[in-house]
Parts: structure tokens; sequence; C-alpha cells
């Protein structure tokens, strides 16, 4: 008994008509369904790595230099798998695969010699511009190795100057704030805290019309410093003279619903994402 399973068209692989049985799977594809296009196919990618240690926080922090010619190139050739490395891979190249589109949540596979998967890394992306954050090692949290990997420069345009960020403590919590200005002059404001990750923010000095945008490297000892979106206030934090405080006042504070691409981590796992409405 054979049994069929239609399948549309999604960001990793074309539309197919399956049948399984007890003898295996015969896939038939749709030559008039094709997969779709990811944020992230075709694009060349190099990583940004930052390493925060205890005599980093509460101040401005640089990136490390020493991966920056680590690249890989995501489904250059619409095949699923891309060749390259990044950061102590196999360096045999990856599987990349979406695992929720509506959430920012992809998976890197990294491939061994024979083309199995060695190791998968959970990967956060914003669907919107292409960049996507991941743990530089399996023993890193995204608050402490994160590495912000993009598609609009290379080693050779990557300079300190065009990324801006401050690392801080909020009680028992680490916070990044990152102001990246690709070469193309677009500034991407990111903001990590608690083990979340929040794509398309603004760094201000008040909610208000009257607030000031402030770059990542000033966030640490901002005397009053609102993480927004548009009008909407994500955070509020204020300086004590020592550290950042997380206000109480969440007037405004925007749900889930309809904040922009958040991911929460829980060390190696995910635990929630919410995305842009």
């Amino acid at each position: 008994v054979w049994t069929k399973e239609e399948f549309d068209a999604d960001y990793n692989a074309g539309g197919r008509t399956e049948y399984t049985s007890m003898f295996g799977k015969i896939v038939f594809e749709d030559e008039n369904a094709p997969k779709l296009v990811a944020p992230y196919d075709g694009k060349t990618y190099y990583g940004i790595p930052f390493e925060i240690k205890p005599d980093r926080l509460n101040k401005k922090v640089e990136f490390e230099t020493s991966w920056l010619n680590q690249y890989v190139a995501l489904d250059e050739n619409a095949t699923g798998v891309s060749n390259g490395s990044l950061f102590g891979s196999t360096g045999k190249g990856y599987r990349i695969l979406m695992r929720d589109y509506d959430k920012g949540l992809i998976s890197l596979n990294e491939l061994d010699e024979a083309g199995e998967i060695a190791k998968s890394t959970t990967a956060y992306l914003d669907v919107k511009s292409g960049i996507f954050v991941f743990p530089r090692t399996s023993f890193g949290t995204v608050n402490t190795e994160p590495v912000i990997a993009t598609p609009f420069d290379t080693d050779e345009t990557l300079t300190q100057s065009k990324v801006k960020a401050s690392a801080w403590t909020v009680g028992s919590f680490t916070a990044l704030s990152i102001s990246y200005t690709t070469r193309g002059g677009d500034t991407h404001n990111i903001f990590i805290y608690d083990n979340e990750v929040y794509f398309g923010v603004d760094f201000k000095t008040s909610k208000d019309a009257s607030g000031t945008a402030i770059d990542g490297d000033a966030c640490y000892n901002a005397k009053h410093l609102y993480v927004m979106r548009g009008d909407d206030q994500i955070f509020a934090f204020a300086y004590t003279g020592t550290e950042m405080s997380k206000r109480t006042d969440t007037r405004g504070v925007i749900r889930a619903s309809s904040t922009p691409t958040r991911t929460t981590w829980n060390w190696l796992f995910p635990v929630t994402a919410y995305s842009r409405a």
C-alpha cells in the first residue's frame, strides 16, 4: 500500500508529491512550483563575532577580528548546499533549512566529507535584511558569543568604526546593543538582552518625539534609554551611576504580535521567538 502526500513549495524545496510504502519513498517534483527564494539565498555572508567576557561589561566593546576572513555563500547554486565555512566549522559546507519564516528561525547544518550533517546550529534571521545571529561555539550563548552574519560587507570592508556596540549588565542579565552600518550606508540596530535577539530597533533617550537617537556604543551608561520600534516601546532602562536598571514603566510596551524579530534563547535550545506582524 502506497501513501500519497502532496507538498506546496516552501523555502527548503519545491512543490512535490511523495509516495511512501514499506518499500521506500518515491518523490515526484513539480516543475511548475519551484522552491521559494529565502532572504539568504544567493548571498555571501561574513561574520561579526563578539566575545563578551566579565571584564568587557558596562563599557564599549569591539568585535573580534581573528575570524573575519571566514565566509559562506548560502545556497549559492539553489541546491540547498552552501560552500565555505564560518567560525570553526568543518569547512565542507552547509545545508540551510528554514525552520520557521514568521519566527525567523533557520538551521545551519554543517556537513562532513560524506555530505552528511555533522552539526546543527539554530540561527535567528531578520527576514527583512537577511542578517542573522548565532552563537559562535556550541558552548556559548547569544549573550556571550554572538556572531552577526552580514551579507552587506566583507572582511576588507568591515571596520570597528562601522560597528558601534556596548555590553552592560541589568541586574543578573546581560545586554548587548549594536549599531552596524553597512558599506552601503544603512544602519541596523540589534539588541540582545536576557538571551533574546531584537532586530529593527532604535535606541533613544526618550520614547516621545523629543527623544534623541543614539548608537549602540552609547547605551551602556545612557541616563535614560528606550529600546523602540517606531512609536512602540520594547524596553526602558535608566543609569544608576554604576549600572543600568530596568524601568518599571511599561506603558506602550508592544505586544508579541507586533514586535520586531525577537528570539528567546535558553542556552543552546530556542524557547520562543516572535517576528514582525
